[in-house]
């Protein structure tokens, strides 16, 4: 028995599984933005977009850095109408 599937024996949570294979993580709905950049740099994709979770934007100042969280909160208005 290799000791991955040891832990996974002795986890008590049901939904415990290696994060590759996780039904939790596998599998995430992002909502594409308008701006193909901001998608690669949300998701790495051009076609992808932001998901569920927490998106954090580091930079020094006078760096576009305001624009961002705009565009997706607009966009997650425009999904939920």
């Amino acid at each position: 028995m290799s000791l991955i599937e040891k832990l996974q024996k002795q986890c008590k949570i049901k939904e415990a599984a290696v994060l590759s294979s996780s039904k939790l993580f596998s599998k995430r709905k992002y909502t594409s933005t308008k701006v193909p950049m901001l998608n690669v740099a949300l998701s790495g994709s051009v076609d992808g977009g932001f998901g569920a979770g927490l998106t954090l934007l580091a930079g020094p100042s006078k760096h576009f850095k305001c624009v961002c969280p705009n565009t997706p909160i607009e966009v997650y208005l425009e999904e939920e109408r």
